[in-house]
């Protein structure tokens, strides 16, 4: 885990949970988990883990706790095990404070990426991806964002990401990074908007669709302008949603993006939420 968390202060380790679940917030290709249970030669203390296992089931994960603490409470670590001999082989993350980890795995089973919340403070969020190299998975850093709090969307194939931010510019809002794989290192893609406009996310995503629509009157009064990545239905495809409020009237939209593979993007499909779909997400809200 990366220091950010260190701002959290918890005030009792002795009572120190660490829960491990499936990532949701993104469509896992083996969705399947793959529960096991490994004991360590070193330690009493494994317990079973719910991340999912490789899809080719050769890999899985297993939990076990660290030396306790003078104040009673323990360390809590994360291994990725050989699933069928239970072997050990490296260690991928630990806390000492309560998190929530989940794994994607890419569809191959060469990559997976590890995202860490804090319980209590879901916008504290952390991420990592691994890479096969050899017989271990190489570690990739994150790059660094400057952003109030920020939330990963993988792209199944783990080699493409995007990230929701939120921020304080004056007014309420966030906006979306995109960021793709190459040597080993995350390069920043073509920002979705220019953050420097005036205008609102919406209507500048508008215009590069159609020279021609309705989004110009939304152009400089937002009290709320939200950019914020969905979901990707491929490892190519992303669904993005744009919203923009006044202080009488709100629009929003999806947008669907296609990206090649040098990075570059466009918008093939803009849907406009009618007044029904969003008083209908802001209900599931």
């Amino acid at each position: 885990m990366k220091k950010l968390f260190v701002a959290v202060m918890i005030s009792c380790f002795g009572s120190m949970l660490i829960c491990i679940s499936a990532q949701t917030s993104s469509p896992s290709p083996n969705p399947s988990a793959g529960n096991v249970d490994v004991a360590d030669e070193n330690n009493d203390y494994a317990e079973k883990c719910d991340c999912p296992a490789s899809p080719d089931g050769k890999f899985a994960f297993v939990r076990s706790f660290g030396e306790q603490y003078a104040s009673g409470g323990r360390p809590q670590i994360i291994d990725l095990i050989e699933k069928k001999s239970g072997k050990k082989l490296q260690r991928i993350d630990d806390a000492e404070m309560p998190v929530f980890w989940s794994v994607l795995w890419a569809p191959d089973s060469n990559g997976f990426a590890l995202t860490t919340k804090v319980v209590g403070h879901p916008k504290l969020e952390d991420a990592v991806a691994y890479f096969r190299s050899g017989e271990t998975f190489q570690k990739i850093e994150m790059p660094e964002l400057d952003a109030y709090w920020s939330r990963v969307v993988w792209a199944p194939d783990l080699r493409r990401f995007a990230f929701n931010l939120g921020y304080r510019q004056g007014t309420v809002g966030e906006a979306v990074a995109f960021y793709q794989l190459r040597d080993n290192k995350w390069v920043a893609l073509q920002s979705p908007v220019d953050e420097a406009s005036g205008h609102t996310q919406l209507a500048q995503l508008a215009r590069k669709y159609s020279a021609k629509n309705s989004y110009r009157k939304q152009d400089s009064s937002s009290v709320n302008d939200v950019l914020e990545a969905l979901r990707w239905t491929d490892s190519n495809t992303l669904i993005l949603k744009a919203y923009s409020a006044t202080e009488d009237s709100e629009t929003a939209a999806l947008f669907t993006l296609k990206f090649e593979e040098t990075g570059n993007w466009k918008i093939v499909k803009m849907h406009r939420m009618s007044e029904k779909e969003l008083k209908k997400e802001l209900k599931e809200e």
